[in-house]
């Protein structure tokens, strides 16, 4: 046993002779390791940035760090990097790190608790050893694998939290650990090596997992305080010296019956395995009947409740998730009665959580029996009914919708318009002197002050032009510049596809994205090739498009065969059906197209 103490007290010794060095090229105030960036302001707080591997003992030796944040894509923090920073107080956040190599911690005396998010699947050989200050640990679901020594001689270490679903608890893990008095492990471990609690003096109870079928030699070895164990059903061997300097073991509990730990192999050394008292078919834990709520469940959240197994020294806590209530909806007030084709609306509100919100009323009439250019077996006729219902679109006169129709610039923004609630716009003015119908008045006066639209040229809107600039709010509310024409697979002449076209040679595209797991579904209304005088060079279509995305296509990739998607000229021309299969960082339409725009 002093053979192994006194090789991991010289390893540490090796790694901390070289800290001087690495602390001094490190530098002060900020810096750059290739492209790893670092900044440490005036209260000691370091902010660790960039991409790549923070390399080994960059900040060694340091004493003038008091916290470490990781953001950025900063991989793997190297050995030894943060080796000795003895005021060094905690780790605000791991941001992409996945792993954390040998010694990397070491030493770190200052160093109180510790969180490790799930995204940290390694941790490497006494990657926070001898951190004597460390009290308690606490690893997420996701943390896989814990290397040889990663807690040992952590003096002040109390408890630490193990997810389930580990592949690897390395030997010596918590060695020297003399403060430790509740280590629950987690049942489905996969491999636990020798020597895990070796000298953990405080330790008085644990409970070994299901799935381990061998007790590793030295396992508890030293283990002076430990009173009682559990062994469960699976373990067919106990190996040399597994339980050797229990001297307090009294008790062992074995989940299986009489003939299986009859068939037990005890290794050497382990007297007072053999000793102790021994509890037959035993339960692993004991826990109470009632949960704990920890969280309360709310209509949208889940909430949490656990429960502790009350064996003296045990620590196991049991979670489980208690599913979120949903709303309870009272009856509603009608805000606005339907009337022809325009649905009305009830608000609704939940009775548990206050929260509100609109529901549609149906219509009293559909739009094809309004509208008797309608076909309501047409592709487009649920996007028709959609806009028509909800007042975004109204058709030409009563009774024509002119669903082959060419969308103006006007039309568009007045769609837009409706969209945002027809705000007021009384006061606002346009640059633009060519606006001669009152109709779309407020509809391009709100267009131009939100930036939606902007001058086809100087002073002019063109609003019966079928070209538009626009804006469409993407992610956080920001605004995303999209440019119609839209850069996507154009038509040539000849009636072929070609690849993705420049942004000056689609005159139009308007279109609603339905995607599911694997497709975009685009029904493209107006497309030609604009020569920028405003004069169309190629045929109008009219016609449905499908992107099927797929992460393992090449980027070469040729259209789909047996497609079921024709394309219709407007010469009554069927065109062969086309399918471009496209990896989803190929897809050309970078942010939602938000309106359906059926024929008009």
């Amino acid at each position: 046993m002093k053979k192994r103490i006194c090789t991991l007290l010289l390893a540490l010794c090796l790694t901390l002779g070289l800290l001087p060095a690495a602390a001094q090229a490190a530098g002060d105030g900020s810096g750059t390791f290739d492209t790893v960036r670092w900044t440490l302001d005036a209260d000691g707080g370091l902010t660790v940035s960039g991409t790549g591997d923070l390399p080994d003992g960059a900040f060694a030796g340091r004493t003038d760090i008091v916290t470490v944040t990781f953001t950025g894509q900063v991989a793997r923090i190297g050995r030894s990097a943060f080796a000795g920073c003895t005021q060094l107080r905690r780790v605000d956040g791991f941001g992409a790190v996945t792993c954390v190599m040998s010694q990397a911690f070491a030493s770190c005396t200052a160093l109180t608790e510790l969180a490790v998010p799930g995204t940290v699947t390694e941790i490497g050989t006494g990657a926070f050893s001898a951190c004597t200050g460390l009290t308690a640990v606490t690893l997420a679901p996701g943390v896989r694998s814990l290397g040889a020594y990663a807690f040992a001689a952590c003096t002040a270490l109390r408890r630490i939290d193990l997810p389930d679903g580990m592949t690897l608890l390395g030997s010596g893990l918590f060695s020297g650990c003399t403060a430790l008095t509740e280590l629950p492990l987690p049942d489905d471990v996969a491999w636990v090596e020798p020597r895990l609690c070796e000298n953990c003096t405080a330790l008085q109870n644990i409970v070994l997992p299901a799935a381990m079928t061998e007790v590793p030699r030295g396992l508890l070895r030293g283990c002076t305080g430990l009173r009682r164990v559990t062994l469960q059903g699976a373990v067919t061997a106990v190996g040399d010296g597994a339980f050797a300097g229990c001297d307090a073991l009294a008790d062992v509990y074995f989940t299986g019956t009489r003939a299986q730990w009859d068939a037990v192999a005890v290794g050497a050394n382990n007297a007072r395995l053999t000793a102790a008292a021994v509890h037959l078919s035993a339960p692993a834990h004991t826990y109470p009947e009632a949960w704990t709520v920890v969280r309360v469940p709310t209509c949208t959240d889940d909430g949490l409740r656990t429960r502790t197994c009350l064996d003296p020294g045990c620590g196991k806590t049991l979670s489980e998730t208690i599913p979120a209530l949903g709303h309870d909806w009272d009856d509603g007030v009608i805000v606005r009665a339907p009337s022809g084709v325009r649905m009305g609306e009830r608000r609704v509100t939940c009775r548990r959580c206050g929260r509100t919100q609109a529901e549609a009323i149906p219509p009293e009439i559909a739009a094809y029996e309004q509208f008797h250019d309608i076909d309501r077996n047409a592709w487009s006729y649920d996007g028709i009914q959609y806009c028509v219902a909800r007042g975004l679109m109204s058709g030409t006169d009563t009774h024509t919708f002119l669903p082959g129709g060419v969308t103006t610039r006007a039309q568009l923004v007045q769609v837009l318009y409706h969209l945002a609630g027809d705000p007021d716009m009384t006061g606002v003015t346009t640059p633009f002197t060519d606006l001669t119908s009152d109709w779309y008045q407020a509809a391009v006066a709100w267009a131009y002050e939100t930036g939606v639209v902007d001058a086809f040229r100087a002073a002019v809107f063109q609003a019966a032009m079928g070209e538009i600039q626009v804006c469409f709010p993407v992610l956080k509310g920001k605004l995303h510049r999209i440019f119609l024409p839209l850069p996507v697979f154009c038509m040539k002449t000849d009636g072929a596809l070609e690849g993705i076209c420049p942004r000056n040679g689609i005159l139009l595209f308007f279109g609603f994205p339905f995607p599911d797991s694997y497709a975009v579904d685009f029904h493209i209304l107006y497309l030609g090739i604009f020569n920028w005088q405003g004069q169309v060079d190629l045929d109008i279509f009219t016609f449905p498009l499908r992107f099927l995305l797929d992460p393992k296509c090449p980027a070469d990739a040729k259209p789909a065969s047996g497609a079921s998607l024709f394309f219709h000229g407007s010469n009554g021309s069927v065109k062969q059906p086309e399918v471009f299969r496209l990896r989803p960082d190929q897809f050309p339409v970078q942010c939602p197209v938000l309106i359906f725009f059926p024929g008009l």
